[in-house]
Formats: structure tokens, sequence, C-alpha cells
């Protein structure tokens, strides 16, 4: 997923972090890039929605910061 979002083929890292997240609810970093890709897209309602679910999951989320000033925007 890093290498599409790298190249910024969103389309082809959506899919597999999404199902990262299916298998592993745990697993921030997907929430983290996953957000940043609908974020890019400019599809802000959806980033907050799975910001916001990460932040519920995970409070002390060590890219909490980032993602508050993301939202703030």
């Amino acid at each position: 997923s890093l290498a599409y979002i790298e190249s910024k083929q969103y389309d082809q890292a959506k899919n597999p972090l999404s199902e990262l997240v299916k298998i592993d609810p745990n697993y921030w970093d997907a929430y983290y890039q996953l957000g940043n890709i609908y974020y890019k897209e400019g599809q802000k309602s959806v980033a907050t929605k799975i910001f916001d679910t990460l932040l519920q999951k995970n409070p002390q989320y060590d890219k909490k910061a980032e993602i508050e000033k993301l939202l703030a925007n």
C-alpha cells in the first residue's frame, strides 16, 4: 500500500488498507494512511470519520496531533 501511496495511486492503496483494518482493527497506521488518502482526494468527511474512529479506539495514537491539525484546516 505504501508504494501506491508514494506514487499517488490512491485507489490501489485503499483496498489493501481497508482489508488490513478489517483483519486487524488495531492496526492504527492503516487507519491513518487510509484517512490521509481520503483527505488528499478531497473527501474530508470520509477522512474525518476514519480519523475519528482511529482516535476513539486509540486516544493516545502517536500521530494524534498531526490528525487534529489536519482536521482543523
